[in-house]
Parts: C-alpha cells; sequence; structure tokens
C-alpha cells in the first residue's frame, strides 16, 4: 500500500482508530499528517451482577439443553441470558425517556445473530 501510495498521486488514505499508534503509521508512511479529532466521553457505571447457582450450568447440562431445545450443542455457544437479564434490569430501573444505548462486543457472527434472535 505504501509503495502504490508514491505511485498514485491521486489516491488518499484514510485511516481511523481510537487505539491506533499514530506515530507509527506516520512514520509508515512516510511522515504522513496527522488530524486528530478529539471523541466524546459519556460517563459510564459498571455492576458486577453474579450468575446465581441456578443460572450456572455444567457443560453437561448445556449440551443436554441445547439437545432438547432442538438445536445443535456448540462448545461455544452463546448464553444469552445474562444479557438479556441486563436489559430486563434497565427496564426496571430507568424509566422509557432516560434509557440510552448500550455496547456489546461480541465475538463473531454467530453470537451476534444468536443474541439477536433471542432480542427478538
Amino acid at each position: 500500500l505504501r509503495e502504490l501510495l508514491s505511485k498514485r498521486s491521486d489516491l488518499r488514505l484514510v485511516l481511523m482508530s481510537a487505539t491506533i499508534n499514530q506515530e507509527l503509521y506516520a512514520s509508515y508512511f512516510h511522515h504522513a499528517p496527522v488530524i486528530q479529532v478529539p471523541g466524546r466521553l459519556y460517563p459510564i457505571s459498571l455492576e458486577y451482577i453474579p450468575p446465581s447457582d441456578k443460572q450456572r450450568l455444567s457443560n453437561e447440562e448445556a449440551v443436554a439443553l441445547a439437545k432438547k431445545s432442538g438445536r445443535k450443542p456448540r462448545q461455544e455457544q452463546l448464553d444469552t441470558k445474562p444479557y438479556l437479564r441486563l436489559l430486563e434490569r434497565i427496564d426496571q430501573q430507568f424509566p422509557a425517556q432516560q434509557r440510552g444505548d448500550m455496547l456489546v462486543f461480541l465475538s463473531g457472527m454467530n453470537e451476534i445473530t444468536m443474541l439477536a434472535e433471542e432480542l427478538r
């Protein structure tokens, strides 16, 4: 990409990231200019809600439950219950006009699809 940029004056490259090592990339691309746009910070709160004993499933129980429900048992199947419990807790604690957004990081398309299906 660096070589292509030196050959094509009409080509522009824009890298955007909140966590990028700016100096490293700028020097790699022949001291390219860096434009910083400050982000916004929003207050967040963290609460730890430990699972109850009945919410903890052993691997054997999870496989049996998956078979019983007609799903293929998978070692890496996402347990959507904690996400649903969190949304229920938000619904109970805050009026609709005070609710905001929730950002969830999942490891792949399978997990995203599973959670999306449960939320429907």
